[in-house]
């Protein structure tokens, strides 16, 4: 017998604690789709894009939560989150005038 763990396929993983970064073929399983499904919501803007981590790309499952939410209705986008106007910590410091 060898004393190498099993790799896990992604599907074994329900039921149990997701991990926080998750590689495409994870954050496909986390959806219960195909990887072909979660690079077309991607690049519609409906999942989030991935970051890079050690020069690959990862899902973060907040990130990806959060998106569900917001096709749930439950969570709505405000724009006045980035908004100087309504943030003024936001704005950019206006350079002073030498005279």
């Amino acid at each position: 017998m060898s004393d190498e763990p099993k790799l896990r396929s992604p599907r074994s993983i329900q039921g149990q604690r997701w991990p926080s970064l998750m590689t495409e073929r994870t954050a496909a399983a986390y959806l219960d789709g195909s990887v072909a499904l979660l690079e077309k919501q991607v690049s519609k803007g409906i999942m989030p894009i991935p970051i890079f981590y050690d020069g690959k790309p990862m899902w973060q499952k907040e990130a990806i939560d959060l998106a569900l939410a917001r096709l749930a209705g439950e969570v709505a986008p405000d724009w006045r989150d980035k908004s100087p106007l309504h943030h003024p910590e936001l704005a950019k410091p206006k350079p002073k005038r030498r005279w």
